[in-house]
This record gives C-alpha cells, structure tokens and sequence, in this order.
C-alpha cells in the first residue's frame, strides 16, 4: 500500500458497505490515485455489490474491463468467489484468497469437499499451491473481526491459474499454457520457505 507504481490498476468487486472495506478503498485510491490522478484517472474502479453476483457478470461479458488481471485476492464472503475468478481469469494469473485461521477452512481453502481450493485442486485448474502461516500476534486495538487482545493466527496459499478451467483465452492459448507458466518464472516455493505450511491432503 505505500508503493505507487504508476503501471497498477486496481478492479475491485466487493461489499464495500462493510466498514474495512470502504477504509480499505479509500486508502487505495488515495495511494493509487493521489499523485498519478491526472494521467492515470481510471487506475482504481470499484463494483459495489455482492460478489456472488458480479464476478459471474464479469465473466460473462457484462461488465466491461477491457484488461486481463495479473493478480487476483478471492473473499472469505461469498462460496464461489475463488472459482469464479480462476474463471474468468487466463492462464499465469496469479491467485491469493483471505487468509483464514487455518488452510482447513471448509469454505475458503482445503478443510471440505465444497471448499473453493479443494475443488479448483480437484478439478486441477490450478498449479504451483504454495501455502504459508504467519506468526502469531496480540492484536493493540480492537478490530472488525477481532478484539483487542485477541491471538491472532492466520494461513492463506498462492497457486497460478493452468489454464484447464478458464473460460478465456482459444484452444491454441491454452495448448500453450505451459510453457507461458515456465516462461513467467514464477516459483511461489522458494518464497519465505520457513514460514510455508503443507496443503492437506485431497479428500477421497
């Protein structure tokens, strides 16, 4: 957040009425915007709503972005986001969800047959599944979801969309998917190796 790089855009589909979210935008556009507003003045766009909703409209066309994301962060929120996302999204994007108190968790990641990672593992739409675990903390003040005091403890994963389940893209992009993944370099296992964590094994 304190980095402005005048090549980022932000695209965000979310409930912004909740209170995190509208600080959370508002810091966005400031550091996005603030200093690049006059030649980049669409660098953050906002789709107020839920996003069980308006990543299904994204990938049908309905709401125009006229850009591929390289980087994508799926919500806790709604069941489908992670999905949704991997997608509507091409092969080499990189994916990344909220971090929840455990990569078991049933709805996010691995902890359930209809947890959204389970299912993209599953399906094999995605690659390169790296998880990690952050050390423990005291929160100092209270927060939306916790109160001051409280331990916090939080796992989340990154993974690359292969290409298998994306909706775009044509057959040839695909073929090729590959080889596009090698040529990014993207190597999530060499990052911060002490604090990465096993995935849980499928189910059966």
């Amino acid at each position: 957040m304190g980095m402005v790089i005048p090549q980022v855009s932000s695209f965000l589909c979310q409930r912004s009425r909740l209170p995190h979210l509208i600080n959370l935008i508002a810091a966005i556009r400031w550091h996005h915007c603030s200093i690049y507003k006059k030649k980049y003045p669409r660098r953050v766009r906002e789709v107020k709503g839920n996003s069980c909703k308006t990543l299904p409209s994204y990938n049908r066309g309905e709401i125009p972005l006229n850009r591929n994301c390289d980087f994508l962060h799926g919500s806790s929120l709604c069941s489908s986001d992670n999905i949704d996302l991997i997608e509507g999204s091409e092969c080499g994007t990189i994916l990344t969800s909220t971090a929840m108190t455990s990569i078991k968790d049933g709805v996010v990641y691995f902890g359930s047959k209809k947890g959204q990672w389970e299912i993209l593992r599953n399906r094999e739409c995605i690659s390169n599944i790296t998880c990690f675990a952050e050390d423990e903390h005291i929160l100092e003040k209270d927060y939306v979801f916790g109160k001051r005091g409280t331990v916090m403890h939080h796992e989340f994963c990154f993974a690359i969309n292969n290409g298998k389940c994306s909706k775009k893209g044509d057959s040839e992009y695909k073929k090729n998917c590959e080889s596009k993944m090698t040529a990014g370099g993207i190597a999530f296992e060499s990052l911060c190796q002490k604090a990465q964590v096993l995935s849980p094994l499928p189910f059966l």
